[in-house]
């Protein structure tokens, strides 16, 4: 069974991971009403590619966003924010997107090179 009384005395204690609760359920709450009343606002567009299918690719991205941003604030609610975590944090992300950029440059080339099927007898 879950101790929900503990949670709750440690968001007591600790105000700010209360405050940081409180802000990402309001975000979440705001982005749900803006999905439901815009016609041209799609969240699923977060975690979908181009045809509408899942992307296994954003979806990963998505959730290591999430997960690597919420670790990094805790490390500054917690005075553990060292300038090499931030650092990290930042070059994992440059890094990602340049790859991202490289890989479809990369995809790009090979499909303007390859094979062009002979011409028809005759021509």
């Amino acid at each position: 069974m879950i101790d929900v009384s503990s949670g709750l005395r440690y968001l007591a204690t600790n105000t700010m991971d209360l405050v940081l609760v409180l802000m990402v359920a309001a975000f979440i709450v705001i982005l749900l009403k803006i999905q439901k009343t815009k016609d041209n606002y799609d969240l699923r567009s977060v975690i979908s590619d181009d045809s509408g299918q899942p992307s296994i690719h954003k979806i990963g991205q998505l959730v290591a966003l999430l997960l690597s941003t919420w670790m990094l604030v805790f490390l500054a609610l917690h005075n553990q924010m060292t300038e090499g975590y931030f650092g990290t944090y930042m070059g994992i992300w440059a890094a990602a997107q340049a790859a991202d950029k490289w890989l479809g440059r990369a995809v790009d080339k090979s499909e303007d090179n390859s094979p062009q099927p002979p011409p028809p007898p005759g021509q």
